[in-house]
């Protein structure tokens, strides 16, 4: 249960990160398109509208997050969200010339930004790294006439980069849910004090004024007995028997309260009592 919480609390901050950081990747990605067609010499509009075709899915993705409200699917957007903006760099580098173009270097940034949202599970990362790569050396190294040389070098800085990404991820997910657990156990322990405080003042309020009204029952006991009046004696029986029964529980739930005992064993002590107090004998008839 408790992992499930971490697990929304998670959820809800990457869908935050999300809805923070898209309108800014909205602005500056189709932006690029000047720089690529600087880079050929051909007309930005070209290229503007190759981004802004792979922006679709993730304004998509972007709009249902934000009107739904809720951190469901999250693992459905980043996929969504990252394979687009990788299928995006993929088509502009081999647009640019393949390898040559030394566009991974955008595809590093594509790779770190699932760092800057917030740190994906590393397995998540580790399997769009993968996407990236094969589809990404694939698409602008087949039909290029490129050195080996150049080949090794990029794949290499990528791979590199790529491998330390992922312990980093693997270390700050392990930081984000040891915070989130230790303020939970903290929170839990704090409510628990709260509670025993509580408990105990509800324990002591019920069994002052149950002593006096036991003791005054007893006292009534003994003068019924002493009147040897048995149906009077009868009925005081068995309000004195209760109001044992009474003070045995709120002595179990004082015990349970100081020794913190387990639920089950404290149901078993009050089902099956090891004594109660003992009462005046009942007068022959």
């Amino acid at each position: 249960m408790r992992i499930n919480l971490f697990e929304r609390y998670f959820n809800d901050l990457l869908r935050e990160n999300f809805l923070h950081i898209l309108p800014y990747v909205f602005a500056i990605y189709p932006l690029l398109g000047f720089v690529d067609a600087q880079m050929v010499g051909q007309s930005p509009l070209k290229f503007i509208l190759i981004r802004c075709a792979f922006l679709i899915p993730i304004l998509f993705s972007y709009v249902c997050l934000k009107r739904s409200g809720s951190s469901d699917r999250m693992l459905l957007h980043g996929y969504t969200q990252f394979v687009s903006l990788g299928l995006g760099v993929c088509v502009v580098s081999y647009l640019l010339g393949g390898l040559k173009s030394d566009y991974y270097f955008g595809l590093i940034i594509v790779s770190f930004l699932q760092y800057t949202y917030l740190p994906l599970k590393p397995k998540h990362g580790l399997m769009l790294d993968t996407f990236y790569f094969i589809t990404f050396f694939t698409s602008n190294t087949i039909g290029f006439d490129i050195e080996t040389n150049l080949i090794i070098k990029q794949t290499s800085n990528f791979l590199s980069f790529a491998i330390f990404k992922f312990f980093a991820s693997q270390r700050s997910q392990n930081l984000i849910f040891g915070s989130m657990k230790r303020y939970s156990l903290d929170k839990e322990l704090n409510d628990n004090e709260e509670v025993a405080q509580i408990f105990g003042e509800l324990c002591h309020l019920i069994s002052n004024p149950l002593f006096i009204s036991q003791t005054l029952v007893k006292r009534s006991l003994q003068r019924a007995k002493k009147l040897d009046d048995s149906n009077l004696y009868e009925g005081l029986d068995k309000s004195l028997k209760a109001h044992n029964r009474i003070s045995e529980v709120v002595k179990k739930m004082l015990e349970f309260n100081r020794s913190k005992i387990g639920i089950k064993s404290y149901r078993s002590n009050l089902v099956n009592p090891d004594h109660h107090p003992e009462v005046p004998e009942r007068p022959k008839n």
